[in-house]
């Protein structure tokens, strides 16, 4: 498994695979590492080692998780839903950006959050 580290050390977007290098800009690619065993969405890595969202604490991983669904909303918004990119899109793909955005709000709503947040998968 591999994520993106953001700036703060806190793994955002997983890939189960490293991803394709058109698909993404270098800088945003340089960023991406291989985890460790069960480390997913919302680890963090501190400098020494790696901290679970749980051992971060609630607070921590809820900002974690929602930072995550904000940045992947803006993402979504600023690649795949603006305006020049929509007209393109037929009537399937909107459907199918429209469902992927809305479960991403509905993230903070599932049983499990924060820990156990259930991620969309963004459409191709």
């Amino acid at each position: 498994m591999f994520g993106h580290i953001g700036t703060d050390g806190t793994v955002g977007e997983l890939f189960a695979e490293t991803p394709p290098e058109d698909r993404y800009h270098e800088a945003y690619r340089s960023r991406i590492r291989e985890l460790p065993e069960g480390a997913g969405t919302g680890w963090r890595f501190d400098g020494e080692g790696w901290v679970s969202p749980r051992e971060a604490g609630r607070a921590g991983a809820e900002a974690a998780a929602r930072a995550e669904r904000d940045r992947l909303l803006d993402r979504c918004d600023t690649v795949s839903c603006n305006a020049a990119n929509w007209e393109l899109m037929d009537d399937r793909q909107k459907a199918a950006w429209h469902l992927y955005k809305q479960k991403l709000r509905d993230v903070p709503e599932q049983e499990g959050f924060p820990y156990e947040a259930v991620w969309p998968v963004a459409p191709l």
